[in-house]
């Protein structure tokens, strides 16, 4: 399983700036970095809590081109644009 997958496949609606930073092939603490300092300037919202940083899974989903759709079941169902 890819690392987009396990974001995908991920139960929770945050992910970590790790989880990211593997996708974006950078540093979790540039993302951290950039979130207290320019998160303007990202391209995905983050949530800066502390010294916490999260960011909302569909929306960094978005930003790499995946879109949601509803599958048969009910169940959310991650479509590439790429």
């Amino acid at each position: 399983m890819t690392d987009i997958d396990l974001i995908i496949n991920y139960p929770k609606a945050t992910i970590t700036t790790a989880m990211a930073s593997k996708v974006l092939h950078c540093k979790p603490e540039s993302i951290r970095l950039a979130a207290r300092e320019r998160p303007d300037l990202i391209g995905f919202p983050v949530i800066v809590m502390g010294s916490e940083t999260k960011i909302p899974r569909i929306p960094f989903l978005r930003f790499l081109g995946y879109e949601v759709k509803e599958a048969a079941n009910g169940k959310p169902q991650m479509e590439s644009d790429l």
